[in-house]
Formats: C-alpha cells, sequence, structure tokens
C-alpha cells in the first residue's frame, strides 16, 4: 500500500495515526530549502544584483510589504547585508502581516522547522500557512494539507486534507498530486473513487515522480491479471488476483470500460499543446508561443520564478491568460522561468501599458524586452 508523502523539510518518518482505516506511513520528504523559495521570488532579471539595504528600509518604513519581504530574504542568506535570522524573522513577519503571501509561506517554514531564529511551534506554522494558502501559493497550500493529514499543528482532518491537497495538485505540485491519488484509492477523505486516483497517480507520474510511477504499474498490473482471470464481483468490478489481494486488500479494481475513459482523458491530458490550443483554451502560452513570435517585437517581463508551475500559478491567479506568457532561461547555474506581459510594436508602447497595469503588477517593476532577445535566450 503507497505512503502518504507529506513535506514540512525535516525528514523523518511519523507513526500512522490510530484513526486511519490503513495502515499508512506518512513520509515527510526534504523540500525546497527556505532561501530557494526566498529567491524564487526575486524581481525578473534582478536575483543575482546586489540589493540597496537602505533603499529597501527606507520603502519598508512606507509600508511596502515586498520590499520588507526582500529586506528579509537578504538577511536571510546573507545577500549584500550581513546574515541576521532576527532581522530576517523581523521584516518577514513585517511582509506577513501587510498580507504577502511569500512572506507569510516563509514565516511558517521557519515556525514549522524551529530554525532561522524563532522556535518550533507547528500551530503557528499552521496559522501562517493557511493565511498563503488561502491567497493561492501553491507550496503552503500543500504544507497544510500535510498538516491537516498528519494532525500537526491543527486538529487532524482528512476532508480539509483532500480539500487542500487538491489546489495544490492542480497548481502542478507533484507530492500533492500523488497524496490525493492515495486518498481517492483509499477513500480517505473523499469518496473512494479509482478512476480518479489514476489520474492523480498518472499525473505524479507525468512529471517523474517514480513512487507514482511504481503504483500505476501495480495497479495496471491487477487489473490485467484480474481480466486474464475473468473474474468480476458481483457487481461487475474486477476482483484482485490472488497475488495481490494480500497487499492491496483497500485497492477498489477499476471496471475494464472506467480503465479505458482514464485511458483517453490520460491521453487528452498528456498530449502537447500548440500555441493555438493553448490560446483557445485559455491556457497558459510558453515556448512554443515565444518560437513563433516576430523577432523584433516587445514585451513586459514581470518576474522569474524558479519553479515551472509557479509560473504558470501566478499567471492564473491574476487571470493574465490571454496577456501574459512565460519562458525558461538557464542563470547561474539555475534554470528560471520568466514571466511576459503583452505583445508591442515599439518599447514606447510597451512602457506606456506598463504604466496602466494594475497595481499589485506595477510594484513587481515590469522591464521591457524584445522578442528577438527572448528567442535567443530562452530553453526549448
Amino acid at each position: 500500500m503507497p505512503g502518504f508523502s507529506a513535506a514540512v523539510r525535516t525528514p523523518a518518518v511519523l507513526s500512522c495515526p490510530a484513526s486511519l482505516r490503513c495502515a499508512v506511513a506518512w513520509a515527510l520528504l526534504t523540500a525546497l530549502p527556505l532561501l530557494a523559495l526566498s529567491a524564487e521570488i526575486a524581481l525578473a532579471g534582478n536575483s543575482a544584483m546586489p540589493i540597496d539595504a537602505k533603499k529597501l528600509m527606507s520603502q519598508a518604513a512606507r509600508g511596502d510589504a515586498r520590499a520588507s519581504f526582500l529586506l528579509g530574504s537578504a538577511y536571510a542568506s546573507g545577500q549584500s547585508v550581513k546574515r541576521d535570522d532576527r532581522e530576517a524573522v523581523y521584516w518577514f513577519r513585517n511582509a506577513a502581516k501587510k498580507g504577502l503571501a511569500e512572506a507569510q509561506y516563509n514565516l511558517a517554514i521557519m515556525y514549522a522547522t524551529g530554525t532561522a531564529g524563532v522556535k518550533y511551534n507547528p500551530a503557528t506554522a499552521a496559522k501562517w500557512h493557511q493565511k498563503a494558502a488561502e491567497q493561492g501559493l501553491a507550496e503552503a497550500q500543500y504544507n497544510l494539507g500535510t498538516m491537516y493529514g498528519t494532525g500537526r499543528g491543527v486538529e487532524r482532518d482528512d476532508k480539509l486534507a483532500a480539500d487542500w491537497l487538491r489546489k495544490a495538485a492542480d497548481q502542478d505540485v507533484v507530492e500533492a498530486a500523488y497524496n490525493l491519488a492515495v486518498l481517492y484509492e483509499h477513500g480517505q477523505g473523499v469518496p473512494q473513487d479509482g478512476e480518479k486516483a489514476l489520474i492523480r497517480y498518472q499525473q505524479a507520474a507525468d512529471a517523474g515522480y517514480e513512487k507514482a510511477r511504481q503504483r500505476l504499474r501495480k495497479l495496471k498490473g491487477n487489473v490485467d491479471n484480474a481480466g486474464k482471470a475473468d473474474a468480476r464481483d458481483t457487481e461487475g468490478r474486477l476482483k484482485p488476483t490472488a497475488s495481490t489481494r494480500a497487499e492491496d486488500k483497500t485497492s477498489t479494481p477499476l471496471r475494464s470500460e472506467q480503465r479505458a475513459d482514464v485511458d483517453r482523458k490520460k491521453t487528452s491530458q498528456t498530449r502537447p499543446h500548440s500555441s493555438a490550443t493553448d490560446d483557445a483554451k485559455g491556457g497558459v502560452r510558453s515556448v512554443e508561443w515565444f518560437a513563433g513570435l516576430d523577432p523584433d517585437r516587445f514585451t513586459l517581463q514581470i518576474l522569474s520564478l524558479t519553479k515551472e508551475f509557479s509560473s504558470r500559478a501566478f499567471i492564473k491567479k491574476h487571470q493574465l491568460e490571454d496577456k501574459a506568457a512565460y519562458f525558461a532561461v538557464r542563470k547561474n547555474d539555475q534554470t528560471w522561468y520568466a514571466v511576459t506581459y503583452g505583445l508591442y510594436d515599439s518599447v514606447q508602447a510597451a512602457e506606456a501599458a506598463g504604466k496602466s497595469l494594475p497595481e499589485s503588477i506595477k510594484q513587481l517593476k515590469p522591464w521591457v524586452r524584445n522578442t528577438g532577445r527572448i528567442q535567443q535566450s530562452m530553453l526549448r
């Protein structure tokens, strides 16, 4: 039986809660370190540039939450200032109280691990994860889901665990997709549904998650073996074989017609989309779209993130699908996913458009990029 993978950074294994109907081990995986997640939110193209701490402090004193967040990141990493965990916590908390989701998340990680100048406090970690999760931050949604699944910092609630994991899985958090599949397979917090379990396992497997691939092989093997034996129960469902019955007592074999339907859905989900298809379906435009642009046009680059799903999530959160796109670029031995907005015939037109952007976007200080330069530098 598969284990439910929870990630709030500390590598360990928790014993299965007594109330869990099946003997699931809740394994904690090592997530991205705090500083990597801080660097994700750096302003576009400026992640390797030194910061002006005095200027940021002046902006923070005037209530600029992003300046407070960048100060916290600087003190936490020792970039351009002497590393100081207490200062990092102070500035992260300052930004978090002003509602900045990324600061709320980083503060939650600090309390969840008892590092960087604060004492371990899972209840406080859950509080800040909740605030960031409610704003759509995928990593926070995932961690909050695992906290509800394990009862750490909150009262254990399988339904809330499934709800938050679903939100994170919909933003392509691989571990969330796998964990949600486990819940669907065994009916924990959600109605037992083998078809939905297969879809979520496939989502994680397509992203390279080996545990999901292993589980898919096992489940498909069960169905194939049962089909060869032509053994069906009273409801027409395929029975597991004797060799797998003991191991998978709680698994629900899929009907053959369900499996065919899942395969059709799986094919449609994993088939690469052209840029035209993405536009028609309201998807997020990426490398194919950039490759077909006139190299003499211009766009506004908003920011760069180190995780592809975070770039897509940013675009969807701000409802920019009809204007935004993203591309990958390699910089300082790190892959970054840059988000751009609009397409313009001149630098002046791009700059004018930038002035009319929502304030939440303007505060990221978008800058003009030539599409030909993007085509030359982007990863294909």
